[in-house]
C-alpha cells in the first residue's frame, strides 16, 4: 500500500489547488455560475462578502472582511450574500460588526460606482 504524504499548500502550489475550487463544476460537466450569467446577461449571486473567522470585532476582522469583499466586488457580483454581520466563520453574528461592514459597504458602493472624469467630477473650473 502506498504512503500517503501531506504538507501545508504553499504559494508554488496556488496553480494545481485553484483548480481544485472549481473541480465539481467540471465532474458534473457545467460551466461556472459567473460564466452562465455573463453570457446570458444575468444578475449574478455570490456567497464570498464580509467573512471573517473572527470570534470578535478586532483588527482580524477587519482585515479578514475587507479581504474577502473586495474579490467578491471586482468579480463583478450582483447580490452578495453574508455581506455584513458575520463572525467566526458564520457561526455567530455581531450587532457591532454588522455596523462596521455596513459602512464599509458604503465605501465599497462608492468605490463601484468609478471615477467621475466630466469637468464638474475633475473640478476643472475651480479657482
Amino acid at each position: 500500500m502506498a504512503k500517503i504524504k501531506t504538507r501545508p499548500a504553499e504559494a508554488r502550489d496556488l496553480d494545481a489547488v485553484a483548480a481544485l475550487f472549481d473541480a465539481y463544476r467540471q465532474f458534473y460537466e457545467m460551466p461556472p455560475d459567473l460564466a452562465l450569467a455573463r453570457r446570458y446577461g444575468l444578475p449574478w449571486r455570490s456567497g464570498g462578502g464580509a467573512l471573517t473567522s473572527s470570534p470578535a470585532v478586532d483588527a482580524q476582522a477587519a482585515y479578514e472582511s475587507a479581504n474577502t469583499m473586495q474579490p467578491t466586488l471586482l468579480a463583478g457580483t450582483n447580490f452578495v450574500l453574508h455581506a455584513a454581520g458575520w463572525l467566526e466563520g458564520g457561526l455567530t453574528m455581531g450587532y457591532e460588526k454588522f455596523v462596521l461592514d455596513a459602512d464599509q459597504l458604503g465605501m465599497w458602493h462608492a468605490f463601484a460606482s468609478g471615477v467621475d472624469l466630466s469637468e464638474n467630477g475633475q473640478a476643472l473650473d475651480a479657482q
